[in-house]
């Protein structure tokens, strides 16, 4: 789930989510380490307790034991604010069943949850999410729809293409120029799926941006444009990257680091200025687009940034994270060099492990970081989703490569 309207999808967990504490010890919010949770308190907490089967989600039972279809261990269905146990050898399976059963769960959840929810779906299910997805974009309400769009349009789901158009027809997103700042969720929303027709290579969603990005308020479209290269884009990045006209959505900023999504290496040292802003979000969006340019210059400038001690720890597990990929993108490196990195990728990934930066985990971690994330989602309600979810991405990472 890389860029675009979809790059969302890894820094919507960097936003939503509050400051991570640094707890080496991983202490939950009652004050119990991870590893130290008395016996007789979990199994209180899990009175009412619902098992099933990863298989046969039908399966309901209130005890541990075997599916009765195809004898299966049954796995622990986990509720918000129970702690649970997660059966040896089966993470995995927990962690795929969690994420179905709770978009099939008859409760509200957040507008993060259900982003979180639908994305992680679609990247579990590849092209079998396509008929779910299709029925949540059907619906509406936005929180479901907008990670629904940007889902199918990474699929390339092309059956969405005319309920996406009739979205946007609708009466509820004719609101722009105008109505962007003061609704600036239906300017999101419009953006998600004008995005998603353009990652399939509509037409209408291309033309639809570059109408949007030539404006004083678009620059919150760029990110969106680079999802397809074209000569038309590039033209109106470049133009925008050249002019000094400044405006509430930090237009120049936005195009240097689109253009680097874009592959323009010349745009570096003028985006390694940037990690100087005083605005974080660009120090975000600049790190993200260095680490997929690459580069020796790119690395020093991440690592320069990792020192600084005026960021928030959660910025520095950002650029911990912006190390690992650089580093992992090396290409002829010798013995010696090889080590080398090895060694700061351990002290890189012990800083997240620390921070129980669950997200940057998801995003760069190896089955090492899977029983640390099996310990928070027994544990730690509050983060569960958050840690399903960068299981999954560990879990895919590793069966592709």
């Amino acid at each position: 789930m890389d860029r675009g309207s979809g790059s969302r999808c890894s820094r919507m967990m960097r936003e939503v989510c509050a400051a991570v504490a640094v707890l080496v010890s991983c202490v939950l919010s009652t004050g119990v380490a991870y590893d130290q949770v008395p016996e007789g308190a979990r199994s209180e907490r899990e009175v009412g307790q619902a098992w099933t089967c990863a298989m046969h989600a039908e399966v309901r039972t209130p005890k541990p034991g075997q599916c009765p279809i195809c004898l299966m261990n049954l796995i622990a269905v986990a509720k918000k604010g129970q702690l649970i146990s997660v059966p040896e050898g089966e993470l995995q399976q927990f962690c795929e069943s969690y994420i179905e059963d709770a978009l099939d769960r008859e409760e509200e959840h957040s507008q993060w949850e259900a982003f979180c929810l639908v994305l992680t779906y679609a990247h579990m299910k590849g092209k079998d999410a396509a008929p779910r997805l299709r029925g949540l974009l059907a619906g509406s309400d936005l929180d479901y729809v907008r990670p629904a769009a940007i889902g199918l349009g990474q699929l390339g789901d092309r059956q969405s293409i005319e309920r996406m158009k009739e979205l946007l027809a609708s009466e509820r997103f004719q609101i722009r120029p105008e109505g962007w700042r003061s609704e600036p969720e239906m300017a999101i929303a419009w953006l998600d799926i004008t995005g998603a027709l353009h990652a399939m290579g509509e037409p209408e969603g291309l033309s639809a941006l570059l109408e949007v990005a030539q404006e004083e308020y678009g620059a919150f479209a760029f990110g969106a444009l680079t999802v397809r290269d074209t000569p038309e884009v590039r033209d109106v990045l470049t133009r925008a990257a050249a002019s000094d006209r400044g405006d509430l959505y930090k237009r120049k900023a936005r195009a240097i680091t689109a253009l680097l999504y874009l592959g323009e290496k010349k745009y570096v040292p003028e985006a390694v200025k940037l990690l100087a802003s005083e605005h974080e979000m660009v120090r975000w969006e600049v790190l993200a687009a260095l680490v997929k340019i690459g580069g020796p210059g790119a690395e020093d400038a991440v690592m320069q940034h990792l020192s600084r001690d005026d960021i928030s720890t959660e910025e520095k597990c950002a650029a911990a994270e912006a190390l690992i990929r650089l580093g992992r993108k090396r290409q002829g490196q010798s013995e010696i060099e090889a080590v080398a990195n090895a060694q700061r990728e351990a002290k890189l990934m012990k800083l997240l492990e620390d921070n129980l930066a669950v997200d940057y985990l998801g995003a760069v971690g190896t089955e090492e970081q899977l029983p640390l994330l099996r310990r928070i989602i027994e544990q730690d309600p509050g983060r569960r989703l958050q840690a399903v979810a960068a299981a999954i991405n560990i879990f895919h990472r590793e069966n592709e490569e």
